[in-house]
């Protein structure tokens, strides 16, 4: 990305679009291989995919998704 105005901005943006329609599997595994926090990148995005079920409006609670993300007690397997 290379304009006058937010280039980064620009190039995040087409990063997750690209990332989000393409999937993990096209990018090539030297981007991959060395990636920091590899395993909780994947299992973020795997949360994220699957979505939380809780909702201001139900009465539904995800214990496991609570910690993780609300309360902050995130643990690296």
């Amino acid at each position: 990305m290379n304009h006058s105005g937010g280039s980064d901005s620009t190039g995040a943006v087409t990063g997750n679009i690209l990332g989000a329609w393409l999937g993990y599997s096209a990018i090539e595994e030297k981007w991959k291989r060395h990636l920091e926090l590899r395993d909780i990148i994947l299992e973020m995005a795997d949360d994220l995919c699957h979505g939380c079920q809780m909702s201001e409006y139900s009465t539904y609670r995800d214990p496991v998704w609570e910690s993780k993300y609300i309360d902050g007690r995130y643990k690296r397997r």
